[in-house]
């Protein structure tokens, strides 16, 4: 079973109305996990209770601001796709820092160092580039407050995403 340490930005009403909107209509994950922001992605090093008690080890606490001013088109190296992200202005720093935490101890050779992480949500995957920038291009202005508190870990079971575990920052 693979795993996944990730953040779900708690966005206003509106913006999560806007953010589903886009979503149910670009992204085929859409209906499988809410709008988050990755910072552990697919590994078997660890089960579930493995990573939850890496993540308390490893991370502080501490809940942070995370503001979305824009959006970035990106090719998905792995399956062709262009992704539409929201990418933070404010909180970035502090997404990275987590991010490089908890790629450390028993997490530290799953580590791409040939893939620079970019902190995002993923609002959008499509065949081309074209309709990806197309959708980017739609959102127009953006300036999306939102708070990361928690840290959850997911489990990947027959495609759909499980919560197993929510750690507080």
């Amino acid at each position: 079973m693979r795993v996944y340490a990730v953040a779900f930005p708690a966005f206003a009403d509106a913006d999560r109305a806007r953010i589903s909107a886009i979503r149910e209509r670009f992204d085929r994950l859409a209906t499988k996990i809410l709008p988050h922001v990755t910072l552990v992605f697919a590994t078997e090093v660890l089960d579930a209770s493995g990573l939850a008690r890496h993540i308390a080890a490893t991370v502080r606490p501490a809940a942070f601001e995370c503001v979305f001013r824009a959006t970035r088109v990106e090719l998905d190296p792995f399956n062709g796709e262009y992704c539409v992200f929201l990418v933070p202005a404010e909180g970035a720093r502090e997404i990275v820092a987590l991010h490089d935490a908890l790629y450390t101890g028993p997490l530290a050779s799953e580590l791409r160092k040939d893939l620079p992480y970019h902190p995002h949500v993923t609002i959008a995957r499509c065949a081309t580039e074209a309709e990806a920038r197309s959708v980017a291009d739609s959102i127009g202005a953006l300036e999306m407050r939102t708070w990361i508190a928690h840290v959850h870990v997911l489990a990947s079971v027959d495609a759909t995403f499980i919560t197993t575990d929510a750690l507080a920052l």
